[in-house]
C-alpha cells in the first residue's frame, strides 16, 4: 500500500501527537464547523499523514508537507480544521502505538492499535462511511 508501512513505522517509533479533520465554518450565525472525514490528518514528530480512502476502497497514506484545503470551499464560507485527538483515543494523555493493521482489500478497516497506560485499546478508522472515514 503507498506509504502505509512508512505510516505505520512512523507513527510506532514517534507516536501521535495529534489527529486532524478538515472541513469549513460557514457563514451562518453562530458559524458552525462541518468537519469532511474523507481525509484524517495524523500528526508524527514532524511529519504530517494524510490517511484518505482511494476511488478503489483501499485505504492509503502518504506524507503532506501542511494541511491544506482539499475540497472547494464556498466564497462565504471558510476551510477549518479540529483535532479529534482526544475523542479517537478517548484520552487526552499520549499514546503509544504498538501497532497498524490494515489489508489491500476494498473498504477493509484501518485499525491502530495503542497503549494509554497500562491499557490497550484500538482506534478503528472504518472506510464504509458515505461521508469518509467512521471513526471508533
Amino acid at each position: 500500500m503507498e506509504y502505509v508501512s512508512k505510516f505505520s513505522e512512523h507513527v510506532i517509533k514517534f507516536g501521535v501527537s495529534d489527529i486532524v479533520v478538515t472541513g469549513y465554518i460557514d457563514s451562518d450565525m453562530p458559524p458552525v464547523f462541518h468537519p469532511m472525514y474523507d481525509r484524517v490528518y495524523f500528526i508524527s514528530g514532524e511529519a504530517i499523514f494524510e490517511v484518505y480512502i482511494g476511488n478503489d476502497g483501499i485505504v492509503y497514506s502518504h506524507l503532506v508537507e501542511n494541511i491544506s484545503p482539499w475540497f472547494e470551499v464556498d466564497v462565504d464560507d471558510q476551510f477549518s480544521m479540529m483535532s479529534i485527538y482526544s475523542q479517537a483515543f478517548k484520552t487526552e494523555r499520549e499514546v503509544k502505538i504498538i501497532a497498524v493493521n490494515y489489508s489491500e482489500e476494498p473498504f477493509s478497516v484501518f485499525i491502530a492499535r495503542y497503549k494509554d497506560g497500562d491499557n490497550e485499546n484500538s482506534l478503528y478508522l472504518e472506510p464504509k462511511s458515505f461521508f469518509g472515514f467512521l471513526i471508533s
